[in-house]
């Protein structure tokens, strides 16, 4: 039997039922366990520190934070 690790959710959020831009739901999930890896990764020569996810396709962060890091860049939708 193969163990795995176990995760648990902080709470379940309410249905939104206001008109929003977002398309997507987003749901945070913590792991019961260490703290999360870090590594340093440079995107355009701009350093920045993201938690490292093996089983993540891709990663994301915030629009406020990349429009600091970021200024002059377009988002693509």
């Amino acid at each position: 039997m193969r163990l795995r690790s176990v995760h648990k959710m902080d709470e379940i959020p309410e249905p939104q039922t206001d008109d929003t831009d977002a398309p997507y739901d987003m749901w945070t999930l913590q792991a019961a366990g260490p703290e999360p890896m870090e590594v340093q990764v440079f995107i355009n020569g701009v350093p920045l520190v993201i938690e490292l996810d093996t089983r993540a396709s891709i990663s994301i962060i915030g629009e406020d934070k990349f429009n600091i890091m970021f200024p002059g860049a377009q988002l693509e939708h």
